[in-house]
């Protein structure tokens, strides 16, 4: 058995895109906080329902990232990812529509579901490019996802809503997630079509955040 000693080919470019997969998960997270005002005036919503549907969020968040961990070890991480990218967007389209209280508590315990093991499935996915001598830096590159979403995500979030809705902030993050580029865009192909033009271009806006991840995730599966 051969020691490595250096980083696989591809392994920056493999830290950058989880980097951004970081990034998109800390927007999916904040986004009910920046439309907090118009989505409960539009839902008649009380500050006990509000934070119902804050909480929500956390609901499976810590439990998904105990049992997926554990799954992890068993599959192959490109399928993690890539279910978890699949999830995080089917689950921000129904915002688009009308919603009710009980409509955005499922979708948000589901998004958390998905978004708990982000950080161990990334953390976990990238240490099998770089030897242990060498994952430091790239382990705190990802971790940083997070914090540079506060500077990317939320003022382009925020903008999103004030000059359209909160609605179209949810369904951009949903597009940015897509896992695009399949081999057919079968995927892709059938659940951007049914979207509003305006829909799209946001969310391809917004593909600074994650749709390169989403990629990355993708081109995880041709390895």
């Amino acid at each position: 058995m051969t020691v490595q000693d250096r980083p696989l080919k591809g392994a920056w470019g493999m830290t950058a895109l989880l980097f951004l997969f970081m990034l998109i998960n800390f927007a999916d997270k904040v986004v009910v906080g920046l439309a907090a005002v118009p989505l409960t005036r539009d839902l008649g919503l009380t500050p006990e329902q509000f934070g119902d549907i804050g909480s929500a969020f956390f609901l499976l968040f810590a439990v998904s990232a105990i049992v997926v961990g554990f799954i992890s070890n068993r599959v192959q991480t490109k399928h993690t990812l890539l279910v978890m990218a699949i999830i995080w967007s089917v689950v921000q389209f129904p915002m688009l529509g009308m919603v009710s209280l009980e409509t955005l508590i499922v979708c948000r315990i589901i998004l958390g579901a998905g978004e708990g093991p982000a950080g161990p499935v990334a953390t976990h996915a990238i240490y099998k490019w770089f030897p242990d001598s060498l994952r430091g830096l790239p382990t705190a590159v990802i971790a940083q996802g997070s914090a540079f979403g506060v500077i990317i995500a939320v003022p382009l979030l925020n903008w999103i809503i004030e000059t359209y809705s909160w609605h179209w902030a949810f369904g951009a993050l949903g597009i940015a997630t897509l896992p695009a580029e399949r081999e057919n865009g079968t995927f892709e192909s059938l659940l951007v079509s049914s979207l509003d033009r305006r829909t799209l271009l946001w969310g391809k806006a917004l593909v600074v955040l994650g749709a390169c991840g989403a990629v990355g995730l993708v081109g995880l599966s041709a390895l």
